[in-house]
């Protein structure tokens, strides 16, 4: 395949504790725990990320709107799927990825991640200490307390309309659109044109 085609996949992993979470989890949950996760993959030049629907914006844009640099950067290799088939995958499922169906312990942003990485690198996904986070934190008899609290809080979110982390609305970023898979499509029209 066409080096020009081709595009690295890069898991960009962000630790929305801060520290925190590897500085208290043994204390509070009796294991240790070293963040608490959200990943965005960056592929041809964006970011694409879920947190109240697919959101897509330059990484640089991701570290600037949210005050918050990656902790890891994880090369996943390189895709032979094509942008234009891409953005077409993402209109796809993303009715199953809004901020009705954002779920924090089991549909949530790694949940996403994982899911178009297996799509760009048919069937490598993201790595299973991330995805199993949420398991990892609720298996502990600490986390199990929590379970309850957890969901109230983010039933009550959604009632009040308050905005889950990572949106669009929290924090600026694009939702993805028709208007961006359009002008992609005719970003490559143009430059297969010249």
């Amino acid at each position: 395949m066409d080096d020009e085609i081709m595009s690295e996949v890069v898991l960009r992993v962000y630790d929305l504790s801060r520290g925190m979470a590897a500085q208290l989890s043994l204390a509070i949950l009796g294991k240790q725990i070293d963040g608490i996760w959200h990943t965005g993959v960056h592929v041809f030049g964006r970011e694409y990320f879920f947190g109240g629907g697919i959101q897509t914006m330059k990484p640089t844009e991701v570290v600037q709107r949210y005050a918050m640099e990656p902790v890891r950067l994880i090369t996943m290799g390189k895709t032979d799927i094509t942008e234009s088939r891409f953005h077409a995958f993402l209109h796809e499922v993303r009715a199953r990825y809004t901020e009705q169906t954002y779920d924090l312990l089991t549909h949530n942003c790694n949940n996403f991640s994982d899911e178009i990485i297996k799509f760009l690198l048919h069937g490598n996904g993201i790595p299973r200490d991330i995805l199993d986070l949420p398991h990892q934190v609720l298996s502990t008899p600490m986390g199990a307390m929590l379970r309850p609290m957890l969901e109230d809080v983010q039933r009550q979110m959604r009632l009040n309309g308050s905005q889950i982390p990572f949106t669009a609305a929290a924090g600026g970023g694009n939702t993805f659109s028709l208007e961006i898979r359009s002008y992609t499509y005719h970003k490559h029209w143009v430059e297969s044109k010249s």
